[in-house]
C-alpha cells in the first residue's frame, strides 16, 4: 500500500520501528513517540491518531473552531464595490442628477412629475416627486431604488457585522472567530435594523389621527386610494422592500441552517405582500402591520444576544417580556386589522378596478390578502403555542439555559424547537 508522508522527514524516521532501520537503530529521543497530529507509519499500515476532543459552544461547532459563516464575504463585497461605484458616479457627475427638462408620468400618475434623465441618479433618488404637492407617486422606476438598496443593506450588514458587533461580542467574552460570537454579530445587526426603522414606523403613524393601539384601523384606508405618499413613507417601505430581498440572499450566503427553507418561504411572502400592498396603495394597513411586528422582534433579538452572552436572569426576563409583547401585538392588533379587513373595508371602500386613478380594488384581491394574512395568523398561533412551552420552563425556574448555551430540557419533545428559535 502507498505510504503517507508526515510534516517532516525526521518524524517519519521517528515513527519507524528500530528493526526497519537495522541493528542498532533507535528512535531519537527528541522527537516525541506519539502525538495526536503525527501519523505512525508501520509494517505499511497507516494509523492516524484523532485530535483531543473540544469543546462544543452549543450551535454545532467547536469553541475553538472558526466558524463556517465567518468565512464567507465575497458576495458583500462585491454589494460594497456596486455601492460604490454608483455614489461615486453621482459625485463625480453631478450633471447625471439633474432633472430632466420635460416632466415625466407613468400609467399610475395622473399628474407631471420630475423625473431624471440618466437611469443612474434613479438609484439614488427618489423617483417621481410631484413640484406642486412635493409627494411622491408611484412607478416602475421605483425597481431602480429598491435594486440598489438590496447592495446597500448587504453592505451595511457586513460592514456592521465585522466591525461593529463582532468588537463588541469579543469585548463582552465571546471566543474570537466562534461560532457563538459570529451569530451575537448577526443579531446586533438585526437588532440595529429593527430598532430604527420601528422608531421610523412610529414617526410616520403618528401622523394619523390615532395611536395603533388606539385599534381605529379605518383610518388607515379612509383616504383611499393615497397615490401619492410623503417621501420618508416612500423611503420607508421601499427600503422595507429592499431589506427582505436582502435577507434572502443573505440566508443563501450563510450556511444552511435547519429552518432555511421555512425562512426562506416567510422571508418571500413578506416580499410580496410588503409589494403588492405598495402597488395597489394600501402603504397605511402596511405600515400599522410593519410597525406593530417590529417590536417584538426587537425584544426577540435582544434576548437571543444575551443568551449567547451566558442567559441567567436578564435573557429570562428580556424573554418574558417578547412573549408578552409577541402576544399583544400578533394575537390581539394584529387579528383586529385583519377583521377590519373583512369587516368594515368592504362596506366603505368604492369597488372599483381603475388603475389610470389609482383604483385597485376587487373581489380577488381583497381574498388574497385576506387568505395570506390568515395563514399567518394560524402560522403564529402554532409558533405561541410553543414559545409558551419554552416560557414554562423560565416559570418553573429551570430559566432557558442550563450548560451555557443548552437550553432548559424540562420538555423533551420541544428541544427541537427551542434550538431553532434561540439559534
Amino acid at each position: 500500500s502507498r505510504v503517507i508522508p508526515t510534516r517532516t522527514a525526521d518524524a517519519f524516521q521517528a515513527c519507524r520501528p528500530a528493526h526497519s532501520a537495522g541493528p542498532g537503530a533507535s528512535r531519537d529521543p527528541e522527537v516525541p513517540p506519539r502525538d495526536s497530529w503525527l501519523i505512525t507509519v508501520c509494517s505499511r499500515k497507516v494509523t492516524q491518531h484523532p485530535p483531543k476532543k473540544t469543546r462544543n459552544c452549543g450551535d454545532g461547532h467547536p469553541e475553538n473552531q472558526i466558524c463556517p459563516e465567518a468565512a464567507q464575504g465575497i458576495s458583500a463585497v462585491t454589494a460594497i464595490s456596486i455601492t460604490t461605484v454608483i455614489i461615486a458616479l453621482n459625485i463625480s457627475l453631478p450633471n447625471l442628477s439633474n432633472p430632466s427638462t420635460q416632466p415625466l408620468s407613468t400609467y399610475q400618475t395622473r399628474l407631471p412629475t420630475i423625473q431624471y434623465r440618466n437611469p443612474i441618479p434613479k438609484f439614488i433618488y427618489l423617483s417621481y416627486l410631484n413640484p406642486v404637492t412635493g409627494l411622491y407617486f408611484k412607478g416602475n422606476d421605483d425597481i431602480y431604488f429598491v435594486g440598489f438598496w438590496v447592495l446597500v443593506w448587504l453592505t451595511v450588514r457586513k460592514l456592521s457585522i465585522d466591525f461593529i458587533w463582532i468588537p463588541i461580542g469579543s469585548w463582552l467574552g465571546l471566543r474570537q472567530n466562534s461560532s457563538k460570537l459570529i451569530k451575537f454579530a448577526q443579531q446586533g445587526w438585526a437588532l440595529s435594523y429593527y430598532s430604527v426603522f420601528w422608531v421610523i414606523g412610529v414617526k410616520i403613524l403618528s401622523e394619523y389621527p390615532d395611536p395603533i393601539y388606539s385599534l381605529n384601523i379605518r383610518q388607515y384606508w379612509i383616504d383611499h386610494p393615497r397615490d401619492s405618499i410623503p417621501g420618508l413613507t416612500k423611503f420607508y417601505y421601499l427600503s422595507q422592500a429592499a431589506f427582505w430581498i436582502q435577507q434572502i440572499v443573505a440566508l443563501n450566503l450563510e450556511k444552511h441552517r435547519k429552518d432555511h427553507y421555512q425562512m426562506t418561504a416567510h422571508h418571500i411572502v413578506t416580499c410580496l405582500l410588503i409589494c403588492a400592498s405598495y402597488a395597489v396603495n394600501f402603504t397605511g394597513l402596511g405600515l400599522a402591520i410593519h410597525a406593530t411586528m417590529d417590536f417584538s422582534d426587537i425584544l426577540l433579538y435582544m434576548a437571543k444576544m444575551l443568551n449567547y452572552l451566558g442567559g441567567g436572569w436578564a435573557c429570562d426576563g428580556m424573554f418574558s417580556l417578547f412573549v408578552l409583547s409577541w402576544i399583544v401585538t400578533r394575537h390581539y392588533i394584529f387579528p383586529k386589522i385583519i377583521w377590519s379587513i373583512y369587516a368594515e373595508l368592504p362596506s366603505e371602500m368604492p369597488w372599483i378596478w381603475n388603475p389610470s386613478q389609482g383604483y385597485f380594488f376587487c373581489t380577488s384581491y381583497w381574498v388574497a390578502f385576506l387568505v395570506l394574512l390568515s395563514l399567518l395568523e394560524v402560522l403564529l398561533i402554532v409558533w405561541l403555542w410553543l414559545i409558551l412551552r419554552i416560557m414554562w420552563g423560565v416559570v418553573i425556574g429551570k430559566g432557558l439555559m442550563t450548560n451555557g448555551p443548552i437550553l432548559t430540557k424540562a420538555n423533551s419533545k420541544y428541544d427541537k424547537f427551542r434550538k431553532l428559535v434561540w439559534k
